[in-house]
């Protein structure tokens, strides 16, 4: 017998994917829709940061308040010698303007519409339209706090990588080769890349959707593949072997507490899991158990919802997810209570510690999400 929240769950999926099948016909009208009356209204600031050899397209979402790690990002790229393109999603103040200008070559503010990729697309169009082409272009956005320390060297490396696009992790779940997909927070572009005719197609005819789902699927996870397609090497800083590799370096006290964390936080994590909830290390299945659970399941195709054992410890990974949904708050909790905060920037400190004080949205335990296990 079907259980009722499988039910439910497969209800919904039915009824979002025919939403999507209607979204999806309406997406190039939506963008023509948007570059004939939304686009015009896009305003355009020039700052006082020169334009360089190396450029960044940042998009940003904070329409009641600039964030204080805003502007550590805007530091560390100047450091880095890095000029922004600040893309705001929204209106901004006069005043945030001005404080801004110091960090940025230009600034943009446009309607929220397109979600992060609507705002990346403003970007590129705005360079191509200036006739400007750096020698690497980054593209990142604000949903992730970056970089966690000043002393972090992502940016140098994705500098030194020798291949014409980089990112920071390439999920290879999908067993379609053209679906391995970096993770689209950040990007790096080569200017053999920014210049190529087929890529400024893309981004000029881009569809507009409505839903973030359907930004995903359509261009997060088919970007990659499509850049794959044009000729250009792919790289990135982690992989799922990776991944993998740490998970079995974790020691028997750490996984226990990785695997209570997905178990109570994520849906697949519960899967993964499942059978080591009744063994302990001293139990004869507990070597097998633990290493099939690593190896022979999803656990290496994700990054970003990792417990900060897996980010920090043994991943140096630079950046934390903002995003409110459960999993990251569980994800954020558990970073401040195993103390890993702590070696974070001040600035992004008491910003994560403010996050999760402020509550959370959603719960693990809803109709289309199993009640945990009794142990």
């Amino acid at each position: 017998m079907l259980k009722t929240w499988k039910i439910k769950r497969e209800l919904r999926r039915f009824k979002v994917q025919t939403l999507e099948i209607m979204h999806l016909a309406s997406g190039n009208r939506n963008r023509a829709r948007y570059d004939r009356e939304e686009r015009p209204k896009v305003v355009t600031t020039l700052g006082d940061a020169a334009a360089l050899p190396d450029m960044a397209i940042l998009l940003i979402y904070q329409p009641k308040a600039l964030l204080k790690s805003l502007f550590l990002t805007l530091e560390h790229l100047d450091e880095q010698g890095v000029s922004v393109v600040l893309v705001a999603n929204h209106t901004l103040s006069s005043a945030d303007v001005d404080r801004l200008r110091p960090h940025c070559h230009l600034i943009v503010q446009r309607p929220n519409i397109g979600y992060d990729f609507g705002g990346y697309r403003e970007g590129m169009l705005t360079l191509f339209d200036r006739g400007i082409t750096p020698e690497t272009l980054f593209v990142l956005n604000d949903s992730v706090w970056f970089p966690l320390a000043r002393t972090c060297t992502l940016i140098q490396q994705a500098k030194a990588a020798p291949e014409d696009v980089f990112g920071i992790f390439r999920n290879t779940k999908n067993k379609d080769v053209k679906h391995h997909h970096l993770q689209s927070y950040f990007y790096r572009f080569k200017k053999n890349v920014i210049k190529d005719p087929q890529f400024q197609n893309f981004w000029r005819t881009m569809p507009f959707f409505d839903t973030k789902r359907l930004i995903v699927r359509q261009f997060e996870v088919k970007l990659t593949g499509r850049l794959s397609s044009m000729g250009f090497s792919i790289g990135s800083r982690l992989t799922p072997p990776d991944i993998e590799a740490a998970g079995l370096g974790l020691s028997d006290d750490e996984l226990l507490e990785v695997a209570a964390y997905h178990r109570q936080a994520t849906l697949r994590g519960r899967a993964i899991f499942e059978k080591m909830v009744e063994l302990t290390p001293d139990d004869p299945d507990w070597g097998p158990t633990r290493t099939k659970a690593i190896t022979d399941s999803r656990f290496k195709y994700y990054l970003i919802d990792a417990h900060p054992i897996m980010l920090f410890k043994y991943l140096d990974v630079p950046f934390l997810k903002k995003s409110r949904e459960y999993h990251y708050y569980s994800q954020r909790d558990a970073v401040i209570a195993g103390g890993f905060h702590t070696g974070f920037d001040p600035i992004i400190q008491a910003e994560v510690l403010g996050w999760n004080a402020s509550g959370v949205a959603g719960k693990p335990n809803d109709d289309s999400f199993p009640p945990i296990p009794a142990r």
